[in-house]
């Protein structure tokens, strides 16, 4: 019996540097190995470097499905719309700028035997230490607040299966940022199951495009915050 239908989701902004050797990496270890059907959506999200053209190059000679669009969403609206675009069983979503290793796919994927969402802990993480003190603090107190011990909550490396996608994605509407974050706090306040395992991280080549000035940091940070409290008391 083959595997259940599968979407790898790619939500894709400024990635010119590195989109096209993502793409292939996954189509070569995932698509090609997984057995049961399974596709590639790229959802570009109105990129200003020359990302477009590179995703018309590869196109020609790897199939994937492409949403592209003129004007930016944000990153919030773009993940969201980019799973719901997926209508398989299993959605895959993975972070685009080339930071995680796609044959943990296989790694994390017979978990879903147990559990309905499987998420990737970056193993020896690659990022500057600011951001991993601050990860930490985060999910520390997202883990506080919820009850339930989360290490890596807003990690791009997920495996959703489809019913919590149907389940929670109309209702997140709360967050201006971190998305994911706000996914998986209703996932579990639902009462679906949830698995973090370790995951290769692998440093970037090239300055990931999203990386929040310092300046900005503060209101930035306080904002999640607040958000994750108002999910508390919401839910």
């Amino acid at each position: 019996m083959s595997e259940p239908s599968l979407s790898i989701i790619l939500p894709v902004y400024n990635e010119e540097k590195v989109i096209a050797k993502v793409i292939a990496d996954l189509y070569e270890q995932v698509v090609q190995v997984y057995d049961g059907k399974a596709e590639i959506i790229v959802a570009e999200d109105g990129s200003t470097d020359n990302t477009k053209q590179v995703l018309a190059d590869v196109h020609k000679k790897i199939p994937f499905v492409l949403v592209s669009g003129v004007e930016r969403k944000g990153y919030n609206k773009a993940n969201k719309d980019a799973l719901a675009l997926a209508k398989s069983d299993l959605v895959f979503l993975s972070d685009a700028g080339g930071g995680h290793d796609p044959q943990d796919f296989f790694r994390m994927l017979p978990y879903l035997k147990n559990y309905d969402v499987v998420s990737g802990i970056k193993k020896q993480r690659k990022d500057p230490w600011q951001r991993i003190v601050m990860s930490k603090v985060y999910n520390a107190y997202i883990s506080v607040l919820f009850l339930h011990r989360f290490r890596d909550i807003d990690a791009g490396f997920k495996i959703y299966k489809r019913k919590v996608l149907d389940a929670v994605l109309p209702e997140c509407t709360l967050f201006k940022e971190c998305i994911s974050t706000e996914i998986l706090l209703r996932t579990v306040t639902k009462g679906f199951k949830i698995k973090e395992i370790p995951v290769t991280h692998l440093e970037r080549e090239i300055l990931a495009q999203r990386t929040f000035s310092f300046k900005k940091l503060p209101k930035l940070v306080g904002g999640i915050f607040v958000d994750v409290l108002k999910l508390r008391f919401k839910v």
